[in-house]
């Protein structure tokens, strides 16, 4: 009989403890961070295509630049080929912002014609930062978490200054005896403008309230 009754109390016990871990577990649900990138829950939205141009054994060449905007990570992808490579470079918010301010001055001393015609080093660009970038021949099949993204302007043969972004090769994420491709891209004043235009994150934005808008209507 003590025994029967030492068990009522131990499972009265039991169930007391249980049900109050029960009511604290359910009193403080746990919270979701919020992904400060995370700007819609939409597929890549394709965005105007903006020409520029690159050099290939000393000549100009045209280069198309197709543009994507990936609303879940908020970073706009730029692909283009330069040489045998297919190149994608993945531009953060902060890249491209640093791009615009570039741009800005760029093309304001470009307009007043006090830019010093000097050869652009990694000393005297905009700016540099680490960059992703993915390449392949066929296909962007390799990624390079390391590369460097470089903000300038040069002086062609045309004696005309033109904003520079260069990709410094990095190590391939999964092999690092592979580097990524060195490229420059060259735009003219007009040109960059577009770029900026195009990539704007007011811009970017407009087009994610409007998908959003369009998902709810009824």
């Amino acid at each position: 009989m003590i025994f029967s009754r030492s068990n009522m109390l131990f499972t009265a016990l039991a169930g007391l403890v249980a049900g109050a871990l029960l009511v604290s577990c359910t009193s403080t649900p746990k919270t979701r961070t919020a992904d400060p990138n995370f700007i819609g829950d939409f597929d890549p939205i394709q965005l105007e295509t903006v020409i520029t141009r690159t050099i290939m054994f000393g000549k100009e060449k045209p280069v198309e630049l197709e543009l994507y905007f990936i609303p879940r990570t908020n970073i706009v992808e730029m692909y283009y080929r330069d040489f045998a490579n297919k190149i994608c470079l993945m531009m953060t918010p902060e890249q491209r912002r640093l791009l615009r301010l570039a741009a800005a001055d760029f093309s304001l001393k470009a307009e007043a014609g006090v830019l010093e015609n000097r050869k652009p080093t990694s000393k005297n660009a905009y700016s540099e930062t680490k960059a992703s970038v993915a390449w392949g021949v066929t296909g962007v099949a390799r990624v390079s978490e390391k590369a460097k993204l470089q903000l300038n302007y040069e002086y062609l043969s045309d004696g005309r200054p033109y904003f520079t972004v260069k990709l410094v090769p990095g190590p391939d994420k999964n092999d690092s005896t592979v580097y990524s491709p060195s490229s420059t891209l060259y735009m003219s004043p007009t040109q960059v403008q577009t770029l900026c235009e195009v990539i704007d994150q007011d811009v970017l934005q407009a087009m994610v309230d409007d998908l959003n808008a369009r998902a709810t209507e009824y």
